[in-house]
């Protein structure tokens, strides 16, 4: 009897089983469709209002460049006689840098320092005349003053005076061509001293002179080398003061001006940044013919310099670096990034999430825009968070969000 008590308790139990997993199921059902869970949320990040500064750049590249940086060039065939000076050498103003000879030239100078001796001691013999010529009036005139008074008191004859007379008419004439002899032998000095002036000048072309005080960044040739009018000798600089040379494209151009914050980096990652301003910018376009591509297909780019705040060890002349030239700049000033702005027929939004955990509509008036970042002047404050999906699922107003990590 008692095994049939436990059978009949069996059917019991189960239909109790039963009954609390129907009564529970319905209940989450219900749950389900009053308070919706996360699960059926979607997930957003956060994203907060921050204060900082957004900046208007344009970039561009330069070469760099020592100020007044040239290229001292050959001012007439001839050798190169001496280099006085080497590579990282500092001088003056008007110091020689490198001599070159020409034999030719040499011989010539010298037949005019010799033919200015000869024209020299020619002068100093036409004044010697002049003088002995002077002299010699001088006693023919004292001496017709003595044989007129012979003459009166009968000592002497008329022809006798005569002869005194016509020497020293004789006296006269030699003392006249004395005097036009020393005037064609001062003529003869000066065109000599002329031609002297002109050879000393051909001469000094032999000298390579610095035009400006600085250092030597490349000499070009070395002794014995033959080189022609116009070839390149040496490049020389004032390492006091770096400046940047760049070519601007026009649509950059217009929005350069004088005085304007430049930075300067080495072509590389995480270069160091270099200071520096604005300096000069053509007020005309010219196209570029020695650029790399075709003269014809070369654009119009207007040419520009940005002087260094202070000259670095670490550009070098002659290289390439990249230059951002920052147009306009605000500071502490709301700012988010770009990517959580949405456009909308030019009435641009944010995505915010309300109180109940649903996505909307925020609308901003934007300002400034920087590379990544965005100004917003109205309809957010610093603080402010906004949302973005994690998913490729765009958010609709009242859609249930979730948003990831701490808030």
């Amino acid at each position: 009897m008692i095994p049939r008590k436990r059978k009949r308790g069996i059917p019991w139990i189960g239909w109790s089983v039963a009954l609390t997993i129907i009564g529970a199921g319905s209940f989450l059902g219900y749950s389900r469709v009053t308070n919706p869970t996360n699960t059926n949320a979607i997930s957003v990040n956060s994203i907060e209002v921050k204060t900082g500064t957004i900046e208007d750049i344009i970039s561009e590249s330069g070469i760099v460049e020592l100020e007044a940086q040239q290229t001292l060039k050959a001012r007439l065939d001839g050798t190169v006689g001496q280099v006085l000076v080497r590579i990282g050498d500092r001088f003056a103003t008007g110091q020689t840098l490198i001599w070159l000879e020409d034999p030719q030239r040499e011989i010539s100078t010298k037949e005019q320092n010799l033919n200015l001796q000869k024209k020299q001691l020619d002068l100093a013999a036409k004044k010697q005349g002049l003088a002995d010529a002077i002299i010699d009036l001088k006693l023919k005139e004292k001496k017709l003053q003595t044989e007129l008074q012979l003459l009166e008191k009968g000592f002497i004859s008329e022809n006798e005076f005569q002869t005194q007379q016509e020497q020293v008419r004789q006296a006269k004439s030699k003392l006249t061509q004395a005097q036009q002899a020393l005037s064609s032998a001062r003529l003869d000095l000066q065109l000599q001293e002329l031609e002297r002036q002109k050879k000393l000048a051909e001469q000094k072309k032999n000298l390579v002179i610095a035009p400006v005080s600085g250092k030597v960044l490349d000499i070009k040739v070395r002794r014995g080398d033959v080189v022609k009018l116009g070839d390149s000798i040496l490049t020389l600089g004032n390492p006091q003061q770096q400046i940047i040379r760049m070519q601007i494209s026009t649509l950059n151009a217009s929005k350069v001006k004088l005085g304007q914050e430049a930075r300067i980096r080495k072509i590389g990652p995480e270069a160091k940044v270099y200071r520096g301003i604005i300096e000069s910018i053509s007020l005309i376009a010219s196209k570029d013919n020695n650029s790399e591509n075709s003269p014809n297909s070369s654009q119009p780019t207007v040419s520009a310099t940005v002087k260094l705040d202070a000259p670095t060890q670490e550009l070098i002349p002659g290289s390439q670096v990249n230059v951002d030239i920052v147009l306009l700049q605000k500071k502490d000033i709301p700012i988010l990034p770009t990517g959580a702005i949405v456009q909308n027929f030019g009435q641009p939004f944010v995505w915010v999430k309300s109180d109940l955990s649903t996505a909307k509509k925020q609308p901003v008036t934007l300002g400034l825009e920087g590379l990544t970042n965005v100004e917003i002047i109205s309809g957010l404050k610093p603080g402010d968070k906004v949302i973005q999906p994690l998913s490729e699922q765009p958010l609709q107003p009242g859609m249930k969000v979730r948003s990831t990590g701490n808030e």
